[in-house]
C-alpha cells in the first residue's frame, strides 16, 4: 500500500522536513539550547542541566511527554518524537514560553 501512495508519502516527508526546520530555527535559538540535525522522525536536543527538572515539569504540566535522556552522557539531552504539524507546534511554542 505504501507503494502505491508515493504522493501520501512524499507529503508526509515534506511536513516533517518543515517541522524540522521550525524546531532548528525556533527552539535551537533559545539561550543554551541546541537542536542536532536529525534523518530521523525524532531530534535530539541539548539544554543547559540546571533548567532539567523545571522544564520537565513545565512541559508535562501541559501534557506534553518529551524524552528526558537518563544515561550518563546525555542528561542533558531530550529526544522529541515528530508528531503532527499541530502537535510540533504545540512542542516548540512550549518551549518559547518557557524562556519567556
Amino acid at each position: 500500500a505504501a507503494l502505491d501512495s508515493a504522493d501520501y508519502y512524499r507529503g508526509i516527508a515534506e511536513k516533517m522536513a518543515a517541522d524540522k526546520e521550525a524546531y532548528y530555527r525556533r527552539v535551537g535559538s533559545l539561550p543554551g539550547i541546541t537542536v542536532f540535525r536529525s534523518d530521523a522522525n525524532f531530534l535530539l536536543v541539548e539544554i543547559p542541566p540546571d533548567i532539567r527538572d523545571r522544564l520537565k515539569t513545565f512541559m508535562t504540566d501541559r501534557g506534553l511527554i518529551l524524552k528526558f535522556m537518563n544515561e550518563p552522557q546525555l542528561k542533558s539531552h531530550i529526544r522529541i518524537t515528530l508528531g503532527t504539524q499541530e502537535q510540533n507546534e504545540r512542542v516548540i511554542a512550549a518551549f518559547e514560553e518557557f524562556f519567556r
